[in-house]
């Protein structure tokens, strides 16, 4: 409430008016009414009082439906207000955690992390550049770009099939295949690419289209130190991938006579040694023991000497064929200088020694040997 405080006898002074004094407060509503003033229900609500020779003025308090509801909604509208980085999360925001990092899953603009948002995401993304190029080192994924992800990189990537196979028209390297890289590529043709193609011995022709002369190819090309190629001639001794025999189950070795393999004639240790390199294959391997044994009822190395004449056990000489000597002795070819056996033929047989060679005759055992 507000008191307004006024002198009496200033007022009349100042004014310079000869003005009674009212005492009674109808007649100054009536003088108020009559002169055309506002009436105290029309002006703001001040009281006059009289008190002592004084006047005071009393002024009504505003009503609440005239100012309570403004600084209410005043106080609301501020305390709803949203600040990006209160850690509150209010208004439009999505998210608040109260920190400008934007490596989080929260940007310092109060939105969501997502890939393509130009921030990279620690523990959720590998790379995040804020596009949606797939030819560069981050896929719109959000994903780090590697060969072999099905998508070619300009400037570093030739080519980019997402497979695994090294025989179509890319290499696992994202290199485009050619002729030469060393891997097959039927689709474009190729019979061979070993990576050399010099058209030489064992390997491709210079345009990938076949293979020159080599293992496999199911002819022996002794000149290049093969033994066989493919089948071998001998059923208890097979041909290796490499097309060398396989001489390690070979059971005996005729030496008997003339038949030596190596030194004087019969079985020493010479032969035992001779025997040990094609057992093992090495040209330096030796024997460190041997056993000389009566032959067994099986196959082995047959006579070495060529002007022998084993009995074949099933065409033996006869009259009918004029008692002519059948050879039984498979030639393995010879000599096999890479297991330095220096013998031609090399002479093998599938039947049993005991009736090709008789019974009374000499053998060697397999001998203990070196392999250095």
């Amino acid at each position: 409430m507000r008191y307004v405080r006024l002198t009496v006898g200033a007022l009349l002074i100042s004014a310079g008016c000869n003005i009674g004094i009212y005492s009674d407060a109808t007649s100054l509503s009536s003088s108020s009414e009559s002169e055309g003033l506002p009436t105290s229900d029309e002006t703001d609500p001040t009281t006059t009082t009289e008190t002592g020779g004084e006047t005071e003025a009393t002024t009504e308090p505003e009503t609440e439906s005239e100012t309570g509801s403004t600084s209410s909604d005043a106080s609301e509208s501020e305390s709803s207000a949203a600040i990006c980085g209160d850690g509150v999360v209010a208004g439009a925001e999505a998210c608040d955690d109260g920190n400008d990092d934007n490596y989080d899953d929260c940007l310092d603009d109060c939105t969501l992390a997502s890939c393509g948002d130009g921030f990279v995401q620690i523990g959720v993304e590998a790379c995040d550049d804020g596009n949606d190029i797939e030819t560069d080192d981050c896929l719109p994924s959000c994903e780090l770009a590697t060969c072999g992800d099905g998508v070619v990189r300009d400037g570093e990537e030739e080519c980019d099939d997402g497979n695994s196979s090294n025989e179509d028209g890319c290499l696992n390297s994202c290199v485009a295949a050619y002729c030469g890289d060393g891997y097959l590529n039927k689709d474009a043709g190729e019979g061979c690419d070993d990576g050399v193609n010099n058209n030489q011995y064992g390997s491709c022709a210079f345009d990938c289209s076949k293979w020159s002369i080599r293992c496999g190819d199911g002819e022996v090309q002794e000149e290049y130190g093969e033994q066989c190629d493919g089948e071998s001639p001998s059923v208890n001794v097979p041909c290796k991938p490499d097309c060398h025999y396989d001489f390690r189950d070979v059971p005996q070795l005729y030496c008997y006579g003339s038949c030596s393999w190596a030194g004087p004639n019969g079985c020493d240790i010479q032969d035992a040694h001779v025997f040990c390199k094609l057992l093992t294959g090495n040209p330096n391997s030796e024997a460190t023991s041997y056993e000389i044994a009566l032959p067994k009822d099986t196959d082995g190395f047959a006579c070495a000497n060529p002007l022998v004449h084993p009995v074949h056990p099933e065409k033996p000489p006869t009259e009918e064929n004029g008692w002519l000597y059948t050879d039984p002795r498979i030639d393995l070819g010879g000599p096999f200088e890479d297991y330095n056996v220096p013998h031609k033929p090399v002479y093998y047989v599938d039947y049993s020694m005991v009736d090709t060679h008789g019974a009374d005759t000499h053998v060697l055992l397999p001998p203990l040997c070196t392999n250095p």
